[in-house]
């Protein structure tokens, strides 16, 4: 019974795919359409829709059976990359649609970065071919993103201090630099920048666990705000090479001290200088 179902999914995909394709040719001699795709998800009860993006406007017709927590945002818009997809995104956000999106989506993309040394902090090489992007949480104007998973180990400051909080860190300077332009190289007008005028952060504890100051936030929209996604405890949780694993969260803790989220979803923290502390840069569309 499992090999027929399989059989059937892998017939219906190819039909799909089969139409699909014919379907772009025809839309391509009216122009204007960027994008077509059919959506077929069998695991997903009536998840077969259709996507049509047109210029700057997009229109979808999913099945409202489309219900499944996580969707993967590609596929449901008809980016055909990540970049495209990005596009789409800012296109809903400009729009006032932002709020079709919803916390748990997520962008499937590549991640590659040189290592690099800044001020004395060695930020190690990520070569990753798939991660996923996910929507942590969305308001009228914006959808916010942070990595689902750690892609990298790398320490705040080479010294054990938190003076000018995250945005004075090195770690700032790594994710807006090096990192931008190796990931995102050529995308700022779609970025929103954070309150100190970045466009790459990483999460607030406040944004993560909805406890601490009014202060704590990276965009002033969100000053009493908690991330969506963070309510449930295990989206607090990140992992790298199949273990579960801590990160850095942007604020300051006493002096010398900055925050995370630990291995088992908890807030705690740790030294500025700490090379172990795992990034999952948070970014504003």
């Amino acid at each position: 019974m499992k090999e027929t179902k399989e059989l059937a999914a892998q017939l219906a995909t190819e039909v799909l795919d089969g139409f699909s394709s014919y379907t772009k040719q025809v839309c391509a001699l009216f122009g204007g359409v960027r994008a077509f795709e059919m959506v077929f998800a069998p695991e997903i009860k009536g998840a077969t829709g259709i996507v049509f993006n047109m210029g700057t406007e997009t229109r979808t017709n999913i099945d409202p059976t489309y219900i499944g927590e996580r969707r993967n945002l590609s596929r449901l818009l008809g980016g055909d990359s990540y970049l495209d997809t990005l596009n789409i995104v800012e296109c809903y956000s400009s729009t006032g649609k932002s709020r079709e999106i919803r916390p748990g989506d997520y962008i499937e993309m590549p991640v590659k970065v040189p290592e690099v040394e800044i001020d004395g902090v060695k930020y190690e090489a990520i070569d990753i071919e798939k991660t996923e992007l996910t929507v942590v949480h969305v308001n009228d104007k914006h959808v916010f993103f942070n990595f689902e998973d750690v892609l990298l180990y790398g320490a705040m400051n080479q010294k054990n201090t938190n003076n000018g909080g995250f945005s004075e860190t090195t770690l700032k300077e790594y994710l807006n630099g090096p990192f931008f332009e190796n990931v995102f190289r050529g995308m700022e007008r779609l970025f929103q920048k954070t309150g100190d005028g970045f466009y790459i952060s990483v999460p607030t504890k406040h944004e993560v666990f909805g406890a601490g100051n009014d202060d704590d936030f990276n965009w002033p929209e969100l000053c009493t705000v908690q991330f969506d996604y963070f309510r449930k405890y295990k989206n607090r949780i990140k992992t790298r090479d199949d273990d579960t694993k801590w990160w850095w969260l942007a604020t300051a803790a006493d002096a010398t001290y900055f925050c995370y989220a630990s291995y088992i979803g908890g807030a705690s923290y740790s030294y500025a200088s700490s090379n172990d502390g795992g990034v999952a840069p948070l970014l504003c569309i």
